[in-house]
């Protein structure tokens, strides 16, 4: 019996052949239906930067070669490109491989938590059609106590990588208590998007969302139980405001030092913290010279956003000896299967 592995993922393949390799939910009961024709068990993890196919088989080779068949027909891809794209493991390397993408030691932003829930959903899907059995069950099961350990065991989730999460902790820092502040959101595109999630999850309650066109900032501020006000109350908001985060696509800066100045002096002595998203940048400069303000843009936010990829990345070690030492478990486990099913034949 071997477990064996087809990976595709964003160390392999661009993002065009992801996308066409990438599988919806509905679609992958059929890809297994067709896979458990010459395997025992099947799971297949699908996410935007991997597809894994993972079966358990009585011949590694011919299994390996038949899960090939499998996602080059499910997705019209040719045999060649997929090879020339993926890789194939087995056994202890399967196991170890998996372990790790729970715990995101192979996602493009490390230590990500994601994966973990996309590891449970594969598993579950799998079960739900009576592709999965005891192995792989267990396999995945498994994997997701070696993700939680490493994340509960190790700080390789718990420093900011992305610019978003770096303003959100920045605004953390500064103002301990997120549910009782007025946060300004200066534009409705992704960032701000980011941005108002990131803070909802922090415990923000008070979110202002100001736009220079109201379709897109209106259904921002519904989805997260906003305010949305007209671009031409910025000042208002600003007054009101004890943070703001801006990240427009305007060409010049559209929060200068004279608005500034007269938001400051209707804010009765209060700080204002700015953070500035765009390039080119909404805030001028100039703004960090007035008295009260404390401004942010992309480079002080980058330099964190570096620290924190350094800090998760000297957990790696650490990570590596958790997924080891579960791996060893999960083997003794498999051997113990083979000694069972030798009694069984005496």
């Amino acid at each position: 019996m071997h477990i064996i592995l087809i990976c595709v993922d964003h160390t392999t393949a661009p993002i065009a052949l992801r996308e066409r390799l990438a599988f919806a939910p509905r679609q992958i009961p059929s890809a297994l239906n067709v896979a458990r024709q010459a395997v025992q068990e099947c799971v297949l993890l699908s996410t935007c930067n991997r597809v894994e196919l993972y079966a358990v088989c009585l011949d590694e080779q011919e299994g390996i070669a038949h899960l090939l068949d499998v996602l080059s027909e499910s997705r019209q891809v040719s045999l060649d490109e997929l090879l020339a794209h993926s890789y194939a493991l087995a056994d202890e390397q399967a196991i170890s491989h998996l372990f790790g993408v729970a715990a995101g030691l192979h996602s493009q932003v490390l230590g990500e938590p994601q994966v973990q829930g996309q590891v449970a959903d594969a598993l579950e899907l799998a079960q739900g059609g009576g592709f999965a059995g005891p192995v792989t069950s267990a396999l995945f099961r498994a994997a997701l106590v070696a993700g939680k350990r490493v994340r509960t065991e190790t700080a390789i989730s718990r420093n900011a990588v992305s610019i978003s999460h770096v303003a959100v902790q920045l605004a953390r820092r500064v103002l301990p208590n997120l549910n009782e502040a007025s946060i300004l959101l200066v534009g409705s595109g992704q960032m701000s998007e980011v941005a108002a999630s990131n803070l909802c999850d922090n415990g923000a309650r008070k979110l202002v969302i100001v736009n220079r066109t109201n379709t897109h900032a209106v259904d921002l501020a519904q989805r997260f139980g906003a305010v949305h006000r007209p671009f031409t109350e910025l000042l208002e908001a600003l007054v009101e405001a004890d943070v703001a985060i801006s990240s427009t696509t305007a060409s010049r800066a559209i929060i200068t030092a004279d608005l500034v100045q007269q938001a400051l002096s209707q804010r009765a002595g209060r700080a204002l913290l700015l953070i500035d998203l765009a390039l080119p940048r909404d805030v001028d400069p100039a703004v960090s010279a007035l008295p009260g303000v404390h401004l942010y843009n992309l480079d002080d936010l980058q330099a964190e956003v570096s620290e924190g990829l350094r800090l998760r990345s000297q957990e790696i070690t650490h990570a590596e000896a958790i997924i080891a030492e579960e791996g060893r478990s999960f083997a003794a486990w498999l051997r113990s299967l083979s000694v069972v099913d030798t009694i069984s034949d005496l």
